[in-house]
């Protein structure tokens, strides 16, 4: 049993090791006074995500507002460096789940707590 037992550890542990490590090329944020967006970029993707800086400026829609205007000048940043998405950029990159809390947020204020919106973003790959 014990023998079994060493057995599938090990074969688990291989399983485990054989997972293609990723590359973190850049991990930065910017803050602002409501938000604060938080950027990785890997190899063949950035995500993003933004979150406001207390709970006190997560009541206010605003904070959804600031997180899109940083998203957007940060993605045409990349574009302007040269970098390519596999979607076109929009004034909008957190989409239909930000739209969806500033709904909420104008709705009922008072029910809501800080959290964040993230979005991850495919970069093309040239295959030369």
């Amino acid at each position: 049993m014990k023998k079994r037992i060493f057995v599938l550890s090990l074969v688990l542990v291989g399983c485990a090791s054989t997972e293609v490590p990723t590359n973190i090329d850049k991990l930065a944020s910017s803050k602002t006074g409501l938000v604060e967006l938080f950027f990785e970029q890997k190899t063949n993707a950035i995500e993003l995500s933004c979150s406001p800086v207390s709970e006190e400026a997560g009541k206010s829609v605003v904070w959804v507002k600031q997180c899109n205007e940083l998203a957007v000048q940060f993605l045409n940043d990349q574009i302007k460096n040269g970098i390519e998405f596999q979607v076109t950029i929009n004034d909008k990159p957190f989409g239909m789940a930000g739209d969806f809390v500033g709904q909420m947020l104008l709705a009922h204020p008072s029910n809501f707590k800080a959290f964040s919106l993230a979005q991850t973003f495919s970069l093309k790959i040239n295959k030369a």
